[in-house]
């Protein structure tokens, strides 16, 4: 008989416990959900402050409207991954992070596309980068870019990609450029392509053509480094009317037309 006692008596306790455990649980539901209603509806967790980094092309209102954020809104309302999907809609988007600083600030980082030249359309400037995407470009800004000039198919769009073979060969020289001779990309103020005929550059110390031909250009790049280099520390150099390196392991600087 004691040994029945004993257990009844100790399944008492076991639904107590029991008891007890599901009553605390219920409780912190009722005090979770009031605390997720009040930090929703706190003006301690309101947006008061955005902060925007690395924009250039898009406007802080373009990049608000993107991404739905504004302020007075939760800071628990927003959806971190709908705003950036939303912004990366944008064709000028390489990259977008945005975060929550607590109480009342969110942070948006952007990365977005580089101009690589100047796109030189019947006398209208405008950015491209590496894949040909045309870039808005601010009026008044002065962008130091080489200008890349030739016979273009068709117009220039922000937010299109120009196409042809001109910007084709144009961008390929230029990228050539800057992965085999760095230093050489900010000494040329304009690339001009003439379809068969090969690629014309002019530098920006004299304004002197220098004739490439086709490719490849990799050598005549270094060989026109070396000559460039040379040509800032003699002035007798400077006098030059040209430089043609169209033919193989050879520079020819020429001193009249």
């Amino acid at each position: 008989m004691n040994g029945v006692r004993r257990k009844k008596h100790t399944a008492r306790k076991m639904m107590s416990a029991a008891g007890t455990v599901c009553v605390s649980v219920l409780i912190l539901l009722i005090l979770g959900r009031g605390y997720i209603r009040w930090i929703h509806s706190s003006p301690t967790f309101q947006v008061r402050n955005i902060v925007i980094t690395g924009n250039d092309l898009l406007s802080r209102e373009e990049i608000l409207n993107l991404g739905g954020v504004e302020k007075g809104m939760s800071m628990w309302g927003i959806s971190l991954i709908k705003a950036e999907q939303g912004i990366r809609r944008s064709p000028y988007i390489e990259d977008v992070m945005i975060e929550r600083r607590l109480p009342g600030t969110i942070l948006i980082q952007l990365t977005e596309k580089t101009p690589l030249a100047l796109l030189n359309v019947t006398g209208q400037f405008y950015c491209v980068d590496r894949e040909g995407m045309v870039l808005p470009s601010r009026p008044g800004k002065h962008y130091d870019l080489p200008v890349l000039s030739g016979e273009f198919q068709g117009g220039a769009v922000a937010g299109k990609y120009a196409g042809g073979k001109v910007i084709h060969e144009g961008l390929s020289f230029l990228l050539t450029l800057l992965a085999e001779t760095p230093s050489l990309y900010p000494r040329l103020s304009e690339i001009v392509v003439h379809g068969e005929n090969g690629i014309v550059a002019y530098t920006i110390t004299g304004g002197i053509p220098v004739h490439f031909g086709t490719g490849p250009y990799e050598h005549k790049m270094k060989y026109l480094l070396a000559l460039m280099r040379e040509l800032e520390k003699k002035p007798s150099l400077r006098e030059s009317r040209y430089i043609d390196l169209r033919y193989r392991r050879q520079v020819i600087v020429g001193r009249g037309i």
